[in-house]
């Protein structure tokens, strides 16, 4: 996956994605075009921002967003999906520790508030 974010006008985008994609077949690497998706952000933000960057004579899946890292990238420039994200994912992770650490009566006492320690407080 490729991530351009750049503070440019989005006219030189399709000049730095040829570039780029020149260089890259200068040196024996290929993008793949089916894993490459264009992303848009526009201030003031807006839904209808939409990313027409080509490859050759591919144009590039635009998107709304993408999560990129574990974090969601988003048009909208909002982080209201990230968000969501995290907290999903750390209320799975605090299900998991539920049925694994708290409530198993072998593990000690002060096992238990190392990791509460180590995974609430850090």
């Amino acid at each position: 996956m490729i991530v351009l974010w750049l503070p440019i006008p989005f006219m030189r985008i399709q000049l730095i994605f040829d570039r780029f994609l020149n260089t890259a077949q200068r040196f024996g690497l290929t993008v793949s075009l089916k894993k490459t998706e264009a992303l848009h952000q526009s201030y003031p933000p807006s839904k209808s921002a939409s990313a027409l960057v080509t490859a050759g004579s591919n144009q590039l899946s635009s998107v709304d967003k993408f999560c990129y890292l574990g974090s969601f990238l988003s048009n909208m420039v909002a982080v209201d999906d990230d968000i969501t994200s995290r907290l999903t994912k750390a209320g799975s992770a605090c299900g998991k520790l539920q049925d694994r650490v708290w409530i198993v009566h072998s593990i000690s006492l002060s096992t238990k508030f190392a990791v509460y320690r180590a995974v609430f407080l850090t």
